[in-house]
């Protein structure tokens, strides 16, 4: 009984440290960095919060494509041959 309580707080352990790991391939960003990015045209903007998050604040030329929406309309809204920047309100989502 004890050895699965430690495999609990084991697993829970891993997938609360998996949550805040960087994904592969993706790196973060200051928001200096971004200024400059922001007039390449070689990158396109996300904005994944919802869009009433997105309509009370957001930056010009971000597209606001809502999370729980990318996968759907990541292939027609984004070209998988430019780099993409991704941003939310705290950096937990678009992470």
């Amino acid at each position: 009984m004890q050895y699965l309580n430690y495999l609990i707080i084991a697993l829970f352990l891993f997938f609360i440290i998996k949550r805040f790991l960087t994904t592969q391939g993706a790196i973060n960003i200051a928001s200096t960095n971004l200024k400059c990015d922001l007039n390449d045209k070689n990158k396109q903007f996300v904005d994944v919060r919802t869009p009433g998050e997105y309509k009370g604040n957001h930056i010009k030329g971000f597209k606001n494509i809502p999370l729980h929406q990318l996968a759907q309309k990541a292939e027609k809204d984004l070209s998988k041959e430019i780099e993409e920047i991704v941003i939310c309100q705290s950096g937990m989502r678009s992470h």
